[in-house]
């Protein structure tokens, strides 16, 4: 059933709230598997990834075989 929060304002607070600690948290676990990371800027697209996820991404990205 579709609520329109908009007119509860303390829903809407709620709901703010929320989103608002996603998104936080968003920018400090991994993408890929969930444990600690950071947002990397520095690839093609922003993406949160820990260390090993992140040396893998840059390695793909410049064809490097290790």
């Amino acid at each position: 059933m579709f609520t329109d929060y908009t007119k509860n304002i303390e829903l809407h607070k709620k709901i703010d709230l929320a989103i608002d600690e996603a998104e936080n948290k968003s920018s400090t676990i991994c993408e890929i598997c969930g444990r600690q990371g950071s947002l990397r800027a520095d690839l093609p697209w922003m993406k949160t990834l820990c260390d090993e996820h992140y040396n893998r991404r840059k390695l793909k990205i410049y064809d490097i075989n290790i």
